[in-house]
């Protein structure tokens, strides 16, 4: 079955029972193997019986998102061995769903750094998965998208539950995915938002089916950007969307605020993540 490429609604297509999807997770596998990407890959084709648009669809998490049962490690030599007792809330929902986890891949160390989720935005360029579940602290992810050619998806905070998720800064730390497509972006984004028991910062459902929007008139729409910001390179990108029909507007703001919000992400950043993972001694977590 020729599946490389397609979206998830044309893929749903093609799986039209569960021998189907068997074909295609063993399809994805052979793929995975080819790419040194991966930190684990699930040996076994496990699918519930549910009847949604992800039933069946392969896809990977970054090895920072708590999976029960499966090896998560975080790239991290101090948990190289470790095995949650939990699955994060991403990750359940996506069973429920009967989507099929393929594998975790390898991420910067505890997700610290710039190039965290390349190995998973790799996968969904390749055509291996159609998406893929990772997290943004900093704009690395969709930056990493950006030189994958592929959309990164940074929901916003609280929309979807962090639970699960090996945290960095937890003030600026959001699940967020890779896919080919903006509907499947919007897709993914129907099955994971909602309120969260066990992350108080999670926002109830805003009972939005965020796919009904993508066909809205787009013209009249207003777009703005920083005059202090500005570059050449924005010239071409800035055509295009007034091509669209967007309306596209300078606005002014304080250069000194706009420089210092690197640095103030840097303190922010550094402080909480050295917080958050005082506990991984190599004795006392994850052994």
């Amino acid at each position: 079955m020729e599946y490389e490429k397609l979206n998830i609604s044309d893929l749903k297509q093609k799986l039209e029972n569960e021998e189907q999807a068997k074909e295609l997770f063993l399809n994805a596998k052979k793929n995975a193997e080819e790419f040194n990407i991966f930190k684990t890959i699930v040996e076994e084709f496990n699918m519930e019986d549910n009847k949604t648009l992800l039933t069946g669809i392969p896809y990977i998490l970054d090895d920072n998102i708590s999976t029960k049962e499966i090896l998560t490690t975080a790239s991290s030599e101090m948990l190289k061995d470790y095995i949650p007792v939990y699955d994060a809330t991403v990750y359940r929902k996506l069973k429920e769903a009967g989507a099929v986890l393929l594998g975790k891949t390898s991420i910067d160390e505890l997700g610290i750094g710039s190039n965290g989720s390349l190995g998973s935005a790799t996968a969904v360029a390749e055509g291996i998965v159609p998406f893929a579940i990772g997290s943004d602290t900093g704009g690395f992810f969709r930056t990493t998208a950006a030189s994958k050619g592929v959309v990164g998806f940074k929901p916003t905070y609280g929309k979807v539950s962090r639970y699960g998720l090996f945290p960095v800064a937890s003030s600026l730390d959001t699940i967020s995915w890779f896919t080919r497509s903006v509907k499947d972006s919007a897709i993914i984004m129907n099955f994971l938002k909602g309120n969260d028991k066990y992350d108080m910062t999670s926002l109830k459902d805003d009972g939005i089916d965020y796919t009904k929007s993508l066909n809205d008139d787009i013209r009249s729409k207003r777009l703005f950007y920083f005059k202090e910001l500005y570059t050449e390179d924005f010239k071409n990108i800035i055509n295009q969307f007034q091509e669209l029909g967007f309306v596209i507007e300078e606005v002014s703001f304080f250069s000194k605020l706009l420089k210092a919000v690197s640095f103030t992400y840097k303190i922010i950043s550094s402080a909480e993540a050295t917080s958050n993972n005082a506990n991984l001694t190599g004795i006392l977590f994850g052994t």
